[in-house]
């Protein structure tokens, strides 16, 4: 018996210490807007998006209550759903009616409570209580008194709010959330600085930002490196994809062509309006200089799904010059640093050098004038 009561005993202290890492989370939710009988799930997001199942509880007297332990702040989310209407399996609906409730919080130590309201059709949820949702929350609410106050359409406002925010506090989760939200729509010389600055004062600390989020900050360096070697005065980089024709066109053959005197290396895709709108300036420039030695070379970065409607369109609009697109897209955006299109680049066929880089509209009017007009 004494043997067996020490075993327990050990165990017990095993069982203790594992925990001891862990600290308690308690997350209630009180609401005539939840259904008894419905499922709470409460998931994880993980770096790639993907979510991870921690705890489950069925609602009762239009309440909730889930309970855990975690090691660190993390990214979460609960959904409270009618169990019919969800698929625990595949994380899938099965069907849209009751609307479930879904509330995004950061999953730490202490009591989160979570409020629903009504908005619109659905619920709106704002999870409270404990040191970094306090923390989030405060944000939007004063990021929304920042737009509210003229920052709506003015990035360099906005931002000028988002990055100290940022910097204060990438050293906890509610920095690095904000962070890979935010950074999508932030002009890459503000995300390019911050990153700088950010990695310089706080080093690994950033390295828990999404995995994601790293990923494509690398991207746009690169890409940022690349931008930097096709430059005015840099040589242009050759390449070769096929025509709408089927025939494959190389860089190097239109600009090296003696006829030609100036190339200009065009991106574009189906769905960019900038684009679209730029084809007749471009048609009536193509039609004054052709003669004069001014040839295009225009190379769509559309998937293989918008094949069909990239032809279409080249048909339509008549497009009379050299008309391709990009089997590899994201390559070509890395060759020549593309961040967005429409993106050009002016070559001198007489010395292979760009002189001109995202001129359209009425700068590439003066431009070829200035080249081409004797």
């Amino acid at each position: 018996m004494i043997i067996k009561s020490v075993h327990l005993l050990i165990v017990s202290l095993m069982l203790l210490a594992a925990c001891a890492d862990k600290q308690q989370y308690v997350i209630n939710c009180s609401s005539e807007l939840l259904t008894d009988g419905h499922m709470a799930y409460l998931f994880q997001r993980e770096d790639d998006e993907q979510l991870v199942k921690l705890k489950t509880a069925v609602v009762a007297d239009n309440s909730l209550l889930l309970k855990g332990g975690v090691e660190n702040p993390v990214d979460a989310v609960l959904l409270v759903c009618d169990s019919t209407s969800f698929n625990e399996v595949t994380f899938e609906f099965v069907k849209n009616e009751p609307r479930p409730v879904v509330a995004n919080l950061i999953l730490e130590p202490g009591n989160i409570v979570v409020s629903l309201s009504k908005e619109g059709d659905g619920v709106r949820a704002l999870s409270s209580g404990a040191q970094f949702n306090d923390l989030y929350n405060k944000f939007h609410a004063d990021a929304d008194s920042v737009r509210a106050a003229g920052a709506a359409n003015d990035p360099d406002k906005f931002f000028g709010f988002v990055v100290p925010f940022i910097k204060e506090n990438v050293a906890n989760i509610v920095g690095r959330l904000v962070f890979d939200y935010c950074h999508w729509s932030m002009p890459k010389e503000v995300k390019l600085e911050l990153l700088d600055s950010l990695e310089k004062y706080h080093g690994g600390r950033f390295d828990e930002l999404r995995k994601e989020t790293i990923e494509r900050l690398e991207l746009q360096r690169k890409r940022e490196e690349q931008a930097l070697s096709v430059q005015v005065g840099k040589e242009y980089k050759n390449l070769e994809e096929r025509s709408v024709d089927g025939k494959s066109v190389s860089l190097k053959s239109v600009v090296e062509n003696s006829k030609n005197r100036y190339v200009l290396l065009e991106f574009w895709m189906t769905d960019c309006v900038p684009c679209i709108m730029e084809m007749p300036n471009l048609l009536a420039l193509y039609e004054k200089y052709k003669a004069k030695g001014f040839e295009v070379y225009s190379m769509s970065l559309d998937d293989a799904e918008n094949a069909q409607k990239w032809v279409a369109l080249v048909n339509e609009k008549r497009l009379p010059w050299v008309n391709l697109r990009a089997k590899d897209a994201a390559k070509v955006r890395n060759e020549y640093g593309i961040y967005g299109v429409p993106a050009t680049f002016l070559i001198e066929c007489a010395t292979d050098n760009i002189v001109g880089v995202g001129l359209r509209g009425e700068a590439l009017s003066r431009k070829l004038a200035e080249l081409l007009d004797e």
